[in-house]
């Protein structure tokens, strides 16, 4: 298993890292915009995976209550870019 930095979860306790039968069975993924595009290019591309996201009826960090500094002023929660399976995450 990798380490990293960008989380204090343990293994196992992220939907990004999940397990079964001792293979990966991640049920989150994050995806960001295109390098190089402005702000206001990055939160279309934030509205149009939240759309996406609710149509198929998966939770998107859009909606979190929490906010982050860089998206709060366009209302995009704290992580936009965060997408998951609601069923298979909890």
């Amino acid at each position: 298993m990798c380490s990293s930095d960008l989380t204090l979860v343990r293994g196992g306790g992220s939907c990004h890292n999940r397990e079964r039968d001792g293979e990966p069975a991640a049920v989150a993924v994050d995806l960001r915009p295109a390098r190089g595009l402005d702000h206001a290019a990055q939160v279309c591309f934030f509205r149009a995976l939240g759309a996406a996201a609710h149509a198929a009826k998966l939770r998107w960090g859009g909606d979190w209550k929490r906010r982050d500094p860089t998206w709060a002023p366009d209302d995009l929660g704290w992580d936009p870019g965060h997408v998951e399976d609601r069923a298979l995450c909890r």
